[in-house]
């Protein structure tokens, strides 16, 4: 008796399983399916709506006008020129430091300690680190110079590069500072 009833139980459990099978849901209609754009723009579209970079040699700025804070002057630990001329794979290296200490390819030289302070200067009267623009050509140099300008300093580090005819003056006038810096007389 018990065996038979267990396998009633198991035929009704059964045919409870397999009967009545629920309806499917429905596909979604061409009409019901969202292919438009989204509203917003990605931020990789903004940000190259917003990005105006100005012509080749011309200096521009970043924005800071909604940076918070009064804006400290420009102090450096290094200042590094390296100048690499068109007609020669030699370069000429100078680094200046805070201290004074200059270096010209790796040779001390002797400077006025008020040039570094009028190079400090003209770094801070440019606004080094929010200059924005492009200053050199494309591919190698074929005529004059090509310039890499690192500052490390209290806002952190920057590198520019410019070749002489789209280094606009205010770029060339400090690397002839810096130059003129390099060519003092060596330390004795």
């Amino acid at each position: 008796m018990r065996l038979a009833s267990l396998l009633i139980l198991c035929a009704c459990l059964f045919l409870a399983a397999c009967g009545g099978a629920a309806e499917p849901t429905p596909a979604p209609t061409p009409a019901e399916v969202d292919t438009a754009p989204p509203s917003t723009p990605s931020e990789l579209g903004v940000i190259a709506q917003t990005v105006a970079v100005p012509p080749r040699g011309e200096l521009g700025y970043i924005d800071t006008s909604g940076t918070p804070g009064v804006p400290q002057p420009l102090q450096f630990d290094i200042v590094q020129l390296e100048i690499r001329s068109a007609n020669s794979s030699e370069s000429t290296i100078i680094n200046i430091s805070s201290d004074g200490t200059v270096l010209r390819n790796d040779v001390p030289v002797q400077v006025d300690p008020a040039a570094i302070e009028t190079l400090r200067g003209m770094l801070d009267q440019i606004n080094f680190f929010q200059i924005e623009g492009v200053f050199a050509g494309e591919g190698s140099v074929t005529q004059g110079n090509r310039y890499f300008l690192t500052v490390n300093g209290s806002t952190g580090s920057r590198m520019i590069t410019a070749d002489d005819q789209y280094t606009p003056s205010e770029l060339l006038a400090i690397f002839t500072l810096i130059q003129s810096l390099g060519e003092s007389a060596p330390v004795e």
